[in-house]
């Protein structure tokens, strides 16, 4: 495995743990193919800017839809979340961005934006 596949495998099991971390395993059933069709999460590095330097913070994501996420499955499967199946902090389509300091950082978002149109 090259060097960007390892690094790729330490950012999903950091991502995984992510959702461990935010409380999402223990609020939604990773397990059932609907929840894994309607979910995405992943890292993203936020610019910051310190006078005359360009820095990174690690930022992490999730968002949920009502819709499958992906586009195969978004052209033919039906089977749409219901909104009861969300815990009560948790709104379809909107994405959530949390800090990511440290792998104990069990801190709330940072902030979220509401998705008006998903396109695929």
């Amino acid at each position: 495995m090259g060097i960007g596949g390892n690094k790729f495998k330490q950012e999903s099991e950091l991502s995984e743990k992510c959702l461990e971390l935010k409380n999402f395993k223990s609020q939604l059933n990773f397990d059932d193919p609907l929840i894994k069709a309607h979910t995405c999460f992943g890292f993203l590095d936020k610019k910051k800017k310190k006078g005359l330097i360009d820095s990174f913070q690690k930022r992490w994501l999730f968002i949920i839809s009502s819709r499958p996420l992906n586009y195969k499955d978004y052209e033919i499967n039906e089977n749409n979340l219901d909104a009861s199946a969300l815990p009560w902090w948790l709104k379809f389509d909107t994405l959530y961005y949390y800090s990511f300091d440290d792998n104990n950082d069990n801190s709330e978002h940072k902030g979220f934006i509401e998705m008006r149109y998903l396109y695929n």
